[in-house]
C-alpha cells in the first residue's frame, strides 16, 4: 500500500490555529534553546501537525530521534540551520511528511482507524518539542519550559487525547494513573481521553481492547457528537 501524501493546510480560529498565530508561535519554537544541553538539537524544536479541520488534539511526550540519517541530511540541506530565514509553516509541512512515515502513525491505526493521519480529524503536538538524546524521557525542566508553547495550542481544542505521564503532568491533569480514562472538565466543556504512553507499543500479547474501545467512543463523540453512554 502506498501512503497518500499529506497536503498540509493550516488555519486557526477557535477550534483551529490562526495562520498568523501558528507562524509566530512556530518561529519562536524553532529558535528556542531554553533547555540547553537537556535537548538533542538534531533538528529544531517541532511544534506539531495541525490540519485545518481537526477536532481532536493528540498530545504525546516529545518527538523521537530520527531513525534514519536521510531525515537529518534533508533537514540540513533544506534549512542550513538558519531559522531566521525559514518560513515556520514550511518547516511544519516538512515535519508532517516525516511524521506520516513514522512507526507511531502506523501503530496508532489500531486505535484511530486506518488512514487517521490523512483524514485530518486529529492534530498532533507534544508536551515537549525538543528531541532527547537516546529518546530519554524529558526532564521536569523541559516539561515546564515547553508549557508556554502547549498552552495556546491546547486552548484551541475541546477534545484532547493525552498519551502518557509527561503530557499529563504538564497539562495539570492531576495524578490520574488509570488508563484509559475519559475526563470531562465542566468549566470549559472539555473532554480528555488519558492513555498510557506505551499503549501504542505494548508488550507482546498485551490485550488493548479497553484502549481501542475508549478511542472509538471518544473519536465518535468528538467528530459525530455521539453520546459516551451505550
Amino acid at each position: 500500500t502506498v501512503a497518500k501524501k499529506v497536503t498540509v493546510s493550516f488555519s486557526l480560529t477557535k477550534g483551529y490555529l490562526r495562520m498568523s498565530m501558528l507562524s509566530e508561535l512556530g518561529h519562536e519554537c524553532m529558535g528556542c534553546r531554553m533547555c540547553g544541553k537537556e535537548s538533542a538539537h538534531i533538528t529544531w524544536p517541532l511544534l506539531g501537525y495541525f490540519p485545518s479541520g481537526a477536532k481532536i488534539l493528540l498530545i504525546g511526550q516529545n518527538p523521537a530521534e530520527p531513525k534514519i540519517r536521510t531525515e537529518r541530511d534533508e533537514f540540513n540541506a533544506l534549512y542550513k540551520n538558519n531559522f531566521d530565514t525559514t518560513d515556520p509553516i514550511s518547516y511544519l509541512g516538512w515535519y508532517a511528511q516525516w511524521l506520516q512515515k513514522s512507526s507511531m502513525v502506523s501503530s496508532l491505526e489500531v486505535f484511530f482507524g486506518q488512514g487517521w493521519f490523512e483524514s485530518g480529524h486529529i492534530a498532533i503536538t507534544n508536551a515537549v518539542r525538543c528531541r532527547t538524546r537516546n529518546n530519554d524521557r524529558p526532564t521536569d525542566i523541559m516539561i515546564e519550559n515547553c508549557y508556554r508553547f502547549s498552552s495556546p495550542i491546547t486552548e484551541q481544542y475541546d477534545h484532547w487525547i493525552v498519551m502518557g505521564g509527561v503530557a499529563r503532568k504538564q497539562l495539570r491533569l492531576g495524578e490520574t494513573t488509570k488508563a484509559p480514562k475519559i475526563l470531562h472538565f465542566l468549566e470549559k466543556d472539555r473532554y480528555v481521553l488519558y492513555m498510557n504512553h506505551y499503549a501504542w507499543r505494548p508488550p507482546f500479547g498485551k490485550d488493548r481492547s479497553k484502549e481501542i474501545k475508549a478511542c472509538k467512543r471518544f473519536i465518535e463523540h468528538a467528530i459525530d457528537g455521539r453520546s459516551f453512554s451505550g
